[in-house]
């Protein structure tokens, strides 16, 4: 059984050190599945139909086959303002280094080019156009020659391995219900590549047309005499607006119950909560972690605990932060006031003793 995973012959590989564009010519890649597992054989390029790829993470049109001289327009719409076209340029195809007919439109620091875009292209006798995909790589984890990344949910994503002079052939995978894909170079059913510092993964996805969408991910190289950079601990950054919020004692409020039952909105997936509650002179009069299901009771998202510690008459602030798998940004505090009167046999006692 054979397999070819080849759809253009110039491949524009995303030379994201650079910030450029690298043209390559591209060879069909035949696997033939045999007693040993699959095998490789290089085959004649071949001839692809006009077409273009759209590189969101470079803001570029790469234009390919069309012929040397054609006046291409391109037109960029985004749907969101419906306001027709929202950019267009022109330019005429010639030929690179290389030989080969090609044509960039370089739009960077110009137009930020986003999924959902319309990207038509017009030479006059061919007219082309495709919808720029979700489609992004989110890591690649070299260790284990691993790639990860999003698209639409069941769409089918091509990735390459590359590095300075080309890429390999492509590996084709399915994005999930929840549009996550990866793919796992390691894994001989397919195509395999060694992920080093200063090679980078590539992936598209071709419309019905054989236009695309082209994003990239790069590793890059390690400086040869890296200064050491100071050691420098740092606190977790506390959400400015963090949510859910506090509940009570309510902010501002005046109580008469020196044991006071603290609640809060609930955090999902918390299982642990930290009670802090600070005096007027800023001292921490509760600061601890709290179980939830044992010292913290959480009920149709209200959570509520009573740590049984006795306050003094005075001002408090107190706030809570949840635990999920690190520590949490804390809820907004609130500031409460205990004020529980002395019983008369307390007063007639202060009162005898400033007496005597």
């Amino acid at each position: 059984m054979k397999h070819i995973y080849n759809f253009i012959s110039v491949f524009a590989t995303l030379a994201l050190l650079l910030g450029t564009f690298s043209v390559q010519p591209v060879q069909a890649v035949t696997y033939e599945d045999g007693d040993d597992g699959p095998g490789q054989i290089f085959d004649e390029t071949i001839p692809s139909e006009i077409g273009f790829l759209v590189s969101p993470d470079l803001d570029q049109i790469y234009a390919f086959n069309w012929a040397l001289g054609t006046l291409v327009t391109f037109n960029i719409d985004d749907p969101a303002t419906e306001e027709g076209i929202d950019y267009t340029s022109s330019a005429t195809v010639t030929d690179d280094s290389s030989g080969y007919p090609t044509l960039v439109f370089d739009l960077k620091d110009v137009f930020d080019i986003q999924p959902g875009f319309v990207i038509s292209l017009d030479g006059g006798e061919t007219a082309k156009s495709h919808i720029v995909t979700g489609l992004a790589i989110t890591s690649i984890y070299p260790e284990i020659d691993l790639v990860t990344g999003v698209a639409a949910p069941d769409s089918q994503i091509e990735v390459w391995g590359c590095w300075e002079d080309g890429c390999t052939g492509s590996r084709v995978e399915v994005a999930d219900g929840d549009g996550i894909w990866l793919t796992d170079f390691s894994d001989e059913s397919q195509i395999t590549y060694d992920f080093v510092e200063g090679s980078w993964a590539t992936a598209s996805q071709l419309d019905d047309d054989g236009d695309g969408t082209l994003v990239g991910w790069s590793i890059p190289a390690s400086d040869p005499e890296p200064e050491p950079e100071p050691e420098v601990e740092t606190e977790p950054t506390p959400d400015p607006e963090p949510t859910p919020v506090l509940l009570a004692p309510e902010d501002g409020y005046v109580i008469t119950d020196n044991t006071p039952e603290y609640y809060w909105e609930e955090t999902e997936g918390a299982f642990q909560y930290q009670l802090n509650v600070i005096n007027s002179e800023g001292d921490d009069m509760i600061l601890g972690w709290y179980q939830v299901g044992t010292d913290v009771i959480c009920a149709e998202g209200i959570c509520t605990l009573n740590p049984d510690v006795a306050l003094p008459n005075d001002t408090y602030e107190w706030m809570v932060r949840p635990w999920e798998d690190d520590f949490a940004s804390w809820y907004a505090p609130f500031i409460f006031t205990v004020d529980v009167p002395l019983l008369e046999a307390e007063t007639l006692s202060l009162t005898i003793s400033k007496l005597e």
